[in-house]
């Protein structure tokens, strides 16, 4: 749903009002996977597929 309030507007833009601690950080950087989870583009057949978007119009 929409907001309609300005103040609201401006408060659902307020998206840094926060800190991330140093345990914070640690643990975000357990999340890296060295994986992609869109498409490999070390793999030949994605590389193929994407390839063939080129310059086709959606």
């Amino acid at each position: 749903s929409k907001s309609a309030n300005p103040e609201r507007v401006r408060s659902n833009f307020d998206i840094f009002d926060f800190q991330l601690t140093d345990a914070d950080m640690e643990q975000i950087k357990t999340i890296n996977t060295d994986t992609t989870v869109f498409a490999d583009h070390h793999d030949a057949t994605t590389v193929e597929l994407l390839a063939s978007f080129i310059g086709k119009s959606f």
